[in-house]
């Protein structure tokens, strides 16, 4: 809803006619094994040339990048364990082929690049290379490049996808699903002997010291890592005990927020519950949106170690969110400002009022209210489950500006900016915090149909599908602004001056589960506004019980619009608008747009209403003072 489609803009045709030539040149090559492929040497120095080469154009003064994502057709993720496929050599790999019921061994021989994916050489047990292309990793930022794919690291990739690249003989390992590539331990013993090296460090205090160094440094996932390695040394309960919280403390930073918890109760059962064990449980409870459980633990924290302060302020604010999550007294004010910080995320509990979930005769399932509302009346507050932001910064990745891209060849859409964010964002947080997560799989995905069920795993960890979470995201998914007060004060500014047309630039795109639920309708039962993260919806006028929730999908959609106009922006979703005001548009064209006197008294209101809500005498929050 609202996100900025750029599908019809010359520029980005043109990039789709492109991309659409060179995937129709890809699938006549299908099938065909590749006669000839660059020694595994040659390739390992034609990808560290490229590399040099892009940081010397950054060291140069080129701070932009431009990351644009193809993807590709689906293909289903891997639902199996690594034990149960047989193995495969790149020799034998077809191209454009997903290779069912198969896996790759395979070692990085190159530091990685990255751009729109984390790039690297890879050779496989044979001495056959080719480039590893892993898709929708952690940002840079959480988690460097450097250490995702560390020089000599061993992987086994499952049902691993084969294909060409633009440079001719060179060759792709591409990997979509986060859970179809498992990095080995150089202990596990599936790593060929000539390929192992011995751990040069075995004591978990040593290694753990090496991790403290790390979180000094904010490099939180080369502390996870250290601290794993630390508790498969541990000899004792006191260095596993020492390990699992240190490893907890890591996994808060990085948003593992369930291994954090996971670590946390694991240390506390080992012997009496420590002061730090209390703590990161409460705290990963806290960032779970767990807030009773929360409370009682920070009580037994203040009772069992009345000495710590930190807990009594961890208290109130965790009493703060429960009010806020029971009642919805929310401090509207205080969001504002928190707002003002980039990127926008507040602190704040999930208010979910007088609503539930039930079925929807011909839309499948909606938003209903269960008792009588009033207009203006809160009915959700949510935190979003996702949220790329897009300021006037843009993001930066190694020093440069980055705007990131989607291109889909399935639907033909370009999306510009939060909504490409979203899709690595909220597959990480899927394959992370999957028991929190569950609600995600269960919104609408139109005609997609998962190889997978929520819940499936495979060695130990979640099965992910890239392509269900992208389509889940483009039917779902809003654009935004940092908040609606800012963009009525621009939209404000704009009538002012005589534009009355409303802008469409909202590249900061966030995911929120229950105002996925509400149905589109032009004439709207309730509205949505944003601050930071969270959307707010409120009941456009008095609801009886069970009365749908519904608003506009495309707030640029005007009652000035055609039929054919509004339908237009609809079809995105695949439906046609059968509302009071359609259908009346559609059995009578000549009055389907507003012309005349019927429009001039329009923009009359609008210019009123814009001089009103720019009086000095109108607060922050848009009422009198």
């Amino acid at each position: 809803m609202d996100v900025p489609d750029a599908s019809g803009d010359e520029h980005w045709r043109a990039v789709m006619r492109q991309f659409e030539d060179a995937a129709k040149q890809a699938r006549a090559q299908k099938g065909r094994i590749p006669p000839a492929r660059l020694p595994v040497l040659f390739q390992v120095v034609q990808f560290n040339m490229a590399t040099h080469a892009r940081a010397a154009k950054v060291a140069a003064g080129d701070k932009y990048m431009l990351a644009t994502t193809c993807m590709p057709p689906p293909y289903p993720a891997c639902v199996h364990p690594a034990d149960e496929l047989e193995p495969i050599m790149i020799s034998e790999m077809r191209l454009e082929t997903q290779h069912r019921g198969r896996r790759a061994l395979v070692r990085v021989l190159t530091p990685p690049d990255r751009m729109n994916a984390i790039m690297t050489i890879v050779e496989d047990e044979e001495g056959s290379g080719a480039m590893l292309q892993l898709y929708n990793q952690p940002p840079e930022s959480e988690v460097p490049a450097a250490e995702t794919v560390r020089m000599h690291r061993v992987a086994i990739i499952k049902e691993p996808f084969f294909k060409g690249s633009a440079a001719g003989n060179n060759y792709n390992l591409r990997v979509d699903h986060v859970s179809d590539i498992m990095w080995l331990d150089e202990t596990d013993p599936r790593v060929p002997s000539e390929w192992r090296a011995s751990r040069s460090v075995t004591d978990s205090q040593v290694l753990r010291t090496r991790g403290n160094d790390a979180v000094k440094r904010c490099c939180f996932a080369e502390a996870e890592r250290l601290y794993s390695s630390a508790l498969q040394a541990a000899k004792t309960a006191g260095e596993k005990n020492f390990a699992l919280l240190n490893r907890s403390h890591a996994s808060l930073k990085l948003g593992r927020f369930e291994h954090a918890f996971a670590d946390a109760v694991a240390a506390n059962q080992i012997g009496n519950p420590s002061e730090k064990g209390l703590f990161r449980e409460a705290r990963a409870l806290y960032e779970l949106a767990r807030f009773s459980e929360c409370l009682a633990k920070f009580q037994e924290l203040a009772s069992a170690f009345p000495g710590n302060e930190a807990v009594k302020s961890e208290i109130k604010r965790t009493q703060r969110r429960l009010r806020e999550q029971k009642t919805g007294d929310f401090d509207f004010s205080q969001m504002l400002k928190q707002a003002k910080v980039t990127p926008p995320i507040i602190d704040c509990a999930t208010f979910v009022g007088p609503v539930e979930i039930r079925d929807s005769p011909g839309r499948g399932r909606g938003l209903f209210a269960t008792k009588k509302v009033k207009a203006g009346q809160l009915l959700v507050c949510e935190k979003a489950f996702g949220y790329g932001f897009v300021g006037d910064e843009v993001g930066e990745v190694d020093g440069r500006s980055q705007m990131t891209v989607l291109i889909d060849l399935n639907s033909r859409r370009v999306t510009v900016g939060g909504q490409a964010q979203l899709i690595p964002q909220i597959v990480q947080r899927l394959y992370n915090n999957p028991q929190s997560s569950r609600a995600f799989e269960d919104l609408h995905k139109g005609d997609y149909q998962p190889a997978a069920g929520p819940g499936v795993e495979a060695d130990g960890k979640p099965v992910v599908d890239t392509f269900l979470v992208a389509k889940i995201v483009a039917l779902n998914s809003f654009g935004c602004q940092r908040t609606s007060w800012d963009y009525h004060k621009q939209w404000i500014a704009k009538s002012r001056a005589g534009d009355h047309k409303k802008s469409s630039d909202r590249l900061t795109c966030g995911f929120w589960i229950h105002a996925s639920y509400i149905n589109h309708s032009c004439i709207e039962s309730c509205s949505r506004s944003y601050i930071g993260d969270v959307q707010i919806i409120r009941a456009s006028r008095d609801l009886e019980p069970g009365t749908e929730l519904v608003f506009r999908y495309s707030t640029t959609t005007d009652h000035t619009d055609t039929y054919a106009e509004t339908q237009a922006k609809l079809r995105h979703w695949g439906f046609e608008c059968g509302c009071a005001m359609c259908i009346d548009k559609k059995s009578s064209p000549s009055s389907s747009s507003l012309t005349g006197p019927k429009a001039a008294t329009l923009r009359s209101l609008r210019e009123r209403l814009a001089k009103r809500l720019s009086s000095p005498g109108l607060s922050e929050a848009g009422v009198p003072k």
